[in-house]
């Protein structure tokens, strides 16, 4: 598991170099992995909010199209927000990621904020 978490990216020093927080961390990742390699689809309607996509812009994972398939899972808009980093983008993400993410958060809370936002 960690050798797929190192192609994708790896994990940021802190976390790698430190057994006490690797051990807290590696029961989350394994859940989400199980997760990810056991889901299975089952048809709904499309959900009646917003949809962003935030993607690293060098992400070999998650491209355009995979990233905008989520638009056929909303009847509202559906944006794709690409950022500086990889598919961890989140380890070194500066003020412009987090405006984009708080600007996302806002935008499916408040009415109208999604026409106002900043971050495109």
């Amino acid at each position: 598991m960690l050798a797929e978490i190192e192609r994708r990216g790896g994990l940021p020093a802190p976390l790698r170099d430190h057994p006490e927080l690797l051990a807290m961390l590696l029961p989350l990742l394994r859940s989400d992995f199980s997760l990810w390699e056991n889901y299975v689809h089952h048809p709904r309607p499309p959900m009646p909010v917003p949809v962003t996509t935030v993607r690293g812009a060098d992400d070999e994972f998650v491209d355009a199209a995979a990233a905008s398939a989520w638009g056929n899972h909303t009847s509202q808009a559906a944006d794709d927000v690409v950022v500086p980093g990889g598919h961890y983008f989140i380890t070194s993400a500066g003020p412009e990621t987090a405006a984009v993410l708080a600007d996302a958060a806002l935008a499916s809370i408040i009415p109208g904020m999604r026409d106002e936002r900043r971050i495109t």
